[in-house]
């Protein structure tokens, strides 16, 4: 699984792998930054590397018009465009 054994190296698979709920990843009271950040903090970077790499995100992905609304706040189609980059 994404290049490695699951049964040797479980490890590496779950670093190599994301996981989103059925229900949807996204905090309702949270930013679309903020669960950003926190997904890229729980897959251990630092806050700083997260910054950068959140920041790189909502520009490359065209999500500035809405990162810093509360997720709960966003039309259906930009709340869905949050859930999918986490």
């Amino acid at each position: 699984m994404a290049g490695h054994d699951l049964i040797r190296k479980p490890a590496k698979v779950r670093a190599s792998i994301g996981y989103i709920s059925q229900i949807g990843g996204a905090d309702n009271a949270a930013t679309g930054r903020e669960d950003l950040l926190l997904q890229a903090q729980l897959s251990g970077m630092t806050r700083r590397a997260a910054q950068t790499r959140v920041a790189a995100l909502v520009e490359q992905l065209e999500l500035a018009p809405f990162a810093d609304c509360l997720v709960m706040s966003n039309n259906p189609p930009n709340k869905g465009r949050t859930q999918q980059v986490l």
